[in-house]
């Protein structure tokens, strides 16, 4: 705190990135919403699940172009007038009639608005580096790390509320989020000259970076595949990578199933489907948060085995109170127990990879984990969406229950010790 109050060009970035996060959150929180209206509304909420989940896939490609710009500041401002213009764009949507071409164009806005998230985060986290000296470069990151969770927890109540007393005008609601991301504007626009002594890297000929992403792009699938290739045949590891990737593929399906699921099914809701989702959401949120800064001791002690073996049970018991039992309050308490949980032994599953293998190979082996693991929350976001199209939700909760089942045995038989390999 004593570094945002005394430091002002890190005060200008953090306070402009925050309410970016305030906004984009807002606009997640509503374009859910706004799916739900359509005409075939449990397609439509599971689409827009799955576009929120997409820009993860893209992510090395935005940082890449980030590092690319050709002055971060100027362009952080520039991508807050476009943000403006897709929020406006967005509510002038809201009025038309819904249809399936308009939601397409909503699903389009909905994406892009969280790729250009990612770039402002990027091209922030590239201005915090100039500014802010090493030392205190740690202090910087978390603070703002911890203040975005803040955010966006805040974010998702005063969705919520807004929605209530704008009667779910959603005109109105993106007016006022094109009003949030004009205060980050001017915030920027205002401590401008602060960053006026800053020099930039000399731009790169439109042929220079077409030709850089190309070999990028090239360069990333060669070392995926030899990365991959290496993971494979380190069995300890290369077994803890897939049951990580299963457990984050199931994850990815029942949050965006259980977003269909809750349009239906009024037992598991809390007064209304709005409501019901930000508090899902903000739950997690705050037991990730809690399981981070303070962990009980006794669960971060159990061997990893241990650990997955109960989240995953967890995970099991999570898809019986949906389906079966259809009480919320049961639901929350398991949703808050299997997040706390995550958030302890993520670290650990982190530390043991890093300590099972020569340091010479630490960086191959991360990057195809962060491959793999990125790539199943847009897959298993598709998968069920289909799967509930076609099968319905019976079917599609009893194949989860079925993958909670082979995660569970999977890590029974699993060989867990590590050892350094070359």
């Amino acid at each position: 705190m004593q570094l945002f109050l005394q430091h002002k060009p890190y005060r200008v970035l953090t306070l402009s990135i925050l309410l970016g996060i305030f906004g984009t959150t807002l606009f997640d929180l509503i374009s859910v919403l706004y799916a739900a209206t359509f005409p075939n509304p449990e397609l439509a909420v599971g689409l827009a699940s799955l576009i929120t989940s997409l820009p993860y896939v893209f992510d090395f490609i935005v940082g890449y172009v980030s590092d690319r710009a050709s002055n971060s500041f100027k362009a952080m401002k520039l991508v807050r007038w476009l943000q403006m213009s897709l929020y406006v764009f967005f509510g002038v949507l809201t009025l038309l009639k819904p249809s399936w071409w308009v939601f397409v164009l909503v699903l389009a806005i909905n994406f892009m608005s969280d790729i250009i998230g990612n770039y402002t985060a990027y091209l922030n986290l590239s201005l915090n580096r100039r500014v802010v000296d090493e030392e205190n470069f740690s202090l910087a990151i978390s603070f703002r790390k911890g203040m975005s969770n803040i955010v966006t927890l805040a974010g998702k109540s005063v969705g919520v509320m807004l929605i209530a007393l704008l009667a779910h005008n959603y005109f109105l609601f993106a007016l006022i989020n094109v009003l949030v991301f004009l205060a980050s504007y001017l915030v920027l626009r205002r401590g401008r000259k602060l960053f006026d002594h800053l020099d930039e890297p000399i731009p790169e000929s439109k042929e220079q970076q077409a030709e850089s992403l190309k070999a990028l792009i090239c360069q990333f699938v060669r070392d995926t595949i030899t990365n991959f290739t290496f993971l494979k045949s380190q069995s300890s590891i290369f077994n803890l990578v897939m049951i990580y990737s299963s457990m984050n593929l199931l994850s990815s399906a029942m949050a965006t199933l259980l977003m269909i699921y809750l349009l239906s099914v009024k037992e598991l809701q809390l007064g209304s489907y709005a409501v019901t989702i930000t508090v899902f959401e903000s739950i997690e949120l705050v037991a990730f948060f809690l399981g981070s800064l303070f962990p009980f001791d006794f669960y971060r002690k159990w061997s990893i085995r241990s650990n997955l073996l109960f989240e995953n049970s967890l995970a099991l018991l999570m898809i019986i109170s949906i389906f079966v039992w259809h009480n919320p309050i049961v639901l929350f308490t398991l949703l808050f127990l299997s997040s706390y949980a995550t958030a302890i032994s993520n670290p650990k599953s982190d530390t043991i990879v890093i300590f099972s293998i020569v340091e010479e190979r630490q960086n191959a082996v991360f990057s195809i984990f962060s491959t793999i693991v990125t790539a199943t929350v847009p897959l298993g976001a598709a998968v069920i969406l289909a799967l509930n199209q076609s099968l319905g939700a019976t079917w599609s909760w009893t194949l989860l229950a079925f993958l909670a089942v082979f995660n569970i045995g999977y890590t029974c038989f699993w060989k867990e010790e590590t050892r350094a390999v070359s």
